[in-house]
């Protein structure tokens, strides 16, 4: 098994078309560059590589293949990917003439900035869904909102640059989750207000208690419905499953344990109350088709 580079927001040459502010926020792109896969390999570490921050790789044209969590994906013109902290990635191929502009975060405030509150579309689509199709229209606003904020921090004399980027990262929050809202809608069908509500109340219920209680018929009867009824709510809001979101915040909490190194494959299975070890690791290895303690290692 090949070993995993920590790649940090640090690690990225400050030179070109790079923008650091704060050590906190990247902009870069490769826009009107001569710029081919040779060249973006000497940019990034030995591959697979771990990233250490927050990534969002908007795509203007050419092809970018890469393999991000054991998932190969082909990034084509006017599609966006979301990376987060911790996926594993490697890159594999790259058109000649591929064009992308990236936003990275290693300060978790300014994602979360983009966002509102009440978005549930946003926060929770992300969870299944890190790579999608935006439409052309959507596509060149967000590069209008990075070159905005690529031009006030390249300015020396405009000052408030902090709440210049804060505003124009929640403006672009807002439209980013009207582009979500219609590829949800796409994939799903327009869930109905109450179906919304239901959704909402059942994703709190579970990050209350997902540790403990991984049955649909905790949460149903939580609800006052059947385990049956709750699950197709849950899917028609959501376009997954309730079974599914249980079996997500699991695996995403069983992970970040495992990755600590503070606790064996016993004791992950104890805190997250699993019926006991084997059970953990059979559900582990169906989902990420390795072992608990093949990722370890890792």
């Amino acid at each position: 098994m090949k070993d995993i580079t920590d790649f940090h927001l640090s690690m990225i040459p400050n030179e070109g078309k790079t923008i650091f502010f704060e050590n906190e926020l990247l902009l870069a792109d490769n826009i009107g560059v001569e710029f081919d896969h040779e060249a973006l390999n000497k940019l990034l570490p030995m591959p697979p590589f771990q990233i250490d921050f927050i990534m969002m790789v908007f795509c203007l044209g050419g092809e970018l293949s890469f393999i991000l969590n054991q998932q190969e994906i082909t990034l084509h013109a006017n599609e966006v990917v979301f990376v987060n902290n911790s996926d594993i990635a490697e890159i594999v191929d790259s058109s000649k003439h591929f064009e992308v502009f990236v936003i990275g975060f290693s300060n978790r405030n300014y994602f979360e900035n983009m966002y509102s509150k009440s978005a549930w579309e946003f926060r929770n689509f992300l969870m299944f869904r890190n790579h999608f199709q935006i439409p052309e229209k959507d596509m060149k606003e967000y590069y209008l909102f990075y070159e905005l904020m690529r031009n006030k921090l390249s300015d020396e004399a405009f000052l408030p640059k902090k709440e210049f980027v804060a505003k124009s990262l929640s403006l672009m929050g807002v439209v980013m989750e009207n582009t979500i809202m219609h590829v949800s809608i796409e994939d799903s069908g327009m869930p109905n207000q109450r179906n919304i509500l239901l959704f909402e109340q059942f994703v709190k219920l579970v990050k209350l208690h997902y540790r403990q209680e991984h049955s649909l018929k905790f949460y149903a009867d939580k609800m006052c419905l059947s385990p049956k009824y709750m699950s197709q709510i849950i899917h028609e809001a959501s376009g997954h499953f309730a079974s599914d979101w249980i079996k997500k915040y699991l695996l995403d909490e069983a992970k970040t344990l495992l990755k600590e190194g503070h606790y064996t494959v016993n004791q992950v299975a104890d805190l997250l109350y699993f019926p006991n070890a084997s059970y953990f690791i059979r559900f582990f290895k169906r989902e990420t088709h390795m072992t608990p303690m093949q990722y370890q290692k890792e």
